[in-house]
């Protein structure tokens, strides 16, 4: 930690023995695996003058140290966690019951311990036995429900790191990866993407409507401008879908959001004294009526949001109102969407007569039709093929074929699939459409130059494509 702090020119002020009270109930299970709880408190260096600046630098500091203790292989490195590395908030974990948390914590019962915020997340062990490293570390975000698409959103994060670019982050980007580790909980994942997004800059609001978006595709009566921000995102990032009920903070903006699904429950009230309280039941905290001026409930898709440099409540509408309106989103699209039902394909294109020219169309199959169905020898179609990918379905339509031959033209020679460098394997050499060999090296192993792909030679080292053309 402390070659960190330094490699990142910040300077280290000293470190501290948070103080718990070691008296307090606790079973001998629990306290045979009490960790050592020490706070590390960090300057900033020469080169760093804002605050946002330091919070970049804080993370870059956390997420390299950790990465370079966890690759030193040591028995007991799984035990080290920072659980926050922030100057606007701190997280207080451990393997306690919800009352317990100020008792066992002593700085949050000394009176000068002020917040204007309080986030605080409960975790009921179903699936797995309470241990201390499993108390909910998370630095954003508190989570009810759960994320059902994690494993692709996991696996679409790591695809995206060696092509992603900050000019905040700049060339602390790469020490940030990976950003998050395999086996790690689906709001831990959660909490790793919507990190990263508002380091690179984004308000924590707008990061949470990239990352959980309203239903807006079929939304007709969604404004066109808010509509054009999450299809413009739509691109960049993938929905996070529950069902889940998220709180979420970075120690300026505090907020709540329900997943488009709208299956957990999330309800709050406003006092007359301004306090705000919301909960994943209603009741979670004894507030008399009589000082409630508020009660309602998060709906599908909608956010909350209170402003602490503000010092308001902002509501749903005006919230997003505020964040598509910053940039054009909707000329944006419609400078750089193109669609297929739109591209005018030229008449002799994909002319019957042409169907020959086709990319991976054979000839000597006569049993796909230019027409864009395919039916076996004798069979009129009421036996198609199962397997290799297509599972019955039909093949698909010249005009179909010709609108994406035609779309893909528009495209800059270097990203075109037949455009490729020669030292690239060729895009076409593993049978990319079911049943057709592609590209010069999808001919079947026995092949002669000149030979026909199902000539006798190739069928006999791949039987499954005597009759039917199916790929083996």
């Amino acid at each position: 930690m402390e070659r960190a702090i330094k490699a990142e020119g910040q300077v280290l002020l000293g470190w501290r023995d948070v103080p718990v009270n070691r008296d307090m109930p606790m079973s001998p299970t629990v306290r045979e695996k009490e960790p050592i709880l020490r706070q590390v408190f960090i300057g900033r260096g020469n080169d760093v003058i804002v605050q946002d600046a330091l919070e970049r630098k804080l993370y870059v500091i956390r997420k390299t140290a950790s990465a370079a203790i966890q690759n030193l292989g040591l028995k007991h490195s799984k035990e080290y966690y920072v659980p926050s590395m922030s100057s606007r908030t701190v997280v207080y974990k451990g393997l306690l019951l919800a009352d317990q948390v100020g008792v066992y914590y002593k700085d949050l019962a000394d009176q000068r311990c002020v917040s204007a915020i309080g986030l605080v997340h409960q975790r009921f062990s179903t699936n797995t036995f309470p241990e201390w490293p499993l108390a909910h570390p998370y630095r954003y975000v508190a989570h009810n429900g759960e994320i059902n698409t994690v494993r692709g959103n996991y696996n679409w994060m790591v695809a995206r790191e060696g092509v992603m670019a900050s000019p905040v982050l700049a060339d602390d980007l790469q020490k940030l990866y990976p950003i998050s580790f395999a086996g790690q909980s689906d709001t831990a994942t959660f909490d790793n993407c919507l990190e990263l997004l508002t380091m690179a800059g984004y308000p924590i609001s707008q990061a949470v409507m990239m990352m959980i978006p309203e239903p807006w595709e079929q939304h007709e009566a969604m404004d066109e401008r808010r509509r054009a921000f999450y299809e413009y995102h739509a691109a960049m990032m993938e929905p996070w879908d529950g069902p889940a009920s998220i709180v979420f903070t970075d120690g300026r903006q505090i907020g709540a959001t329900l997943d488009r699904n709208g299956l957990r429950p999330s309800r709050y009230v406003v006092t007359e004294d301004d306090l705000v309280i919301l909960a994943s039941e209603a009741g979670v905290l004894p507030v008399p009526d009589s000082k409630i001026v508020r009660k309602w409930r998060l709906q599908p898709g909608k956010m909350l949001l209170i402003d602490l440099e503000q010092g308001r409540m902002i509501e749903d509408d005006e919230l997003k109102a505020n964040i598509v309106n910053t940039k054009p989103y909707k000329q944006w699209i419609e400078n750089l969407r193109i669609k297929l039902d739109q591209v005018e394909v030229p008449a002799d294109f994909v002319a019957p007569a042409k169907a020959a020219e086709l990319p991976c169309w054979s000839a000597s199959r006569p049993w796909l039709h230019p027409g864009g169905h395919q039916v076996h020898p004798g069979t009129h179609g009421q036996e198609r093929r199962r397997g290799g990918g297509l599972h019955g379905q039909r093949q698909p339509a010249g005009r179909v074929v010709g609108q994406e031959q035609a779309a893909v033209q528009l495209l800059p020679p270097d990203v075109r699939a037949g455009d490729q460098p020669a030292d690239r394997p060729h895009p076409r050499s593993h049978r990319d459409v079911a049943g057709v060999l592609c590209g010069p090296q999808a001919q079947p192993a026995g092949h002669q130059p000149g030979q026909p792909a199902d000539a006798p030679g190739a069928a006999a080292a791949h039987p499954r494509l005597r009759g039917h053309g199916q790929a083996a």
